[in-house]
């Protein structure tokens, strides 16, 4: 293997880790200092259950809250912690290890599991207490969806040896992630306290 493709990875990477897991913090987003919106970086990797019971995320309907906003609760959660974050995780791994294979594999099931999160999420009718953090979150997951696309896209150019083609695919891949990020974070900032 030559040695530019193994650079361009690590360059690749490097962009990946900085727009996914930096800025990770141990504050829950109701003790987190305000961030400037062109500067903030998503935490996904936070999202523990500790985060989630502290900012009101729960798998248990509340009373007060209508139907539909504990059924959204429920997929938010599902979806950030079962499925969108771990792949996330995976991907991140895949990149660290140059293993192309298991890149695309794992960046197709980032693209299906944001088309059908979104298809889950977005005909629930929420109360105006969480349309803020359902707006955002609806618009992270086609940039993530997208992310897949363009890193799945970039595994296959890899694997047949055409480089500059796979770093264009990485790059592009990178733009989505940093969008997604950016909707991220306003979803974990709007998640009502």
């Amino acid at each position: 293997m030559k040695r530019l493709p193994v650079i361009l990875l690590a360059a690749m990477l490097l962009v990946f880790c900085a727009a996914v897991l930096s800025g990770c913090v141990a504050e829950t987003p109701s003790t987190q200092a305000p961030v400037k919106a062109s500067t903030q970086v998503v935490t996904p990797v936070s999202t523990s259950a500790a985060t989630v019971v502290a900012t009101g995320i729960s798998s248990r309907p509340v009373a007060s809250q209508d139907i539909q906003d504990d059924e959204f609760r429920v997929v938010l959660l599902e979806s950030l912690e079962g499925a969108i974050l771990p792949t996330l995780g995976k991907i991140s791994e895949d990149l660290s290890k140059t293993d192309m294979v298991s890149l695309k594999t794992d960046s197709a099931t980032l693209r299906s599991q944001a088309d059908d999160y979104y298809n889950q999420l977005n005909d629930l009718e929420v109360s105006p207490t969480w349309q803020a953090t359902k707006t955002n979150y609806l618009k992270s997951l086609p940039e993530l969806g997208n992310t897949g696309d363009y890193y799945s896209k970039a595994a296959i150019a890899y694997q047949s040896g055409d480089f500059t083609t796979a770093q264009n695919y990485f790059e592009q891949g990178n733009t989505y992630m940093r969008r997604a990020n950016e909707y991220l974070n306003s979803t974990y900032a709007s998640i009502p306290k």
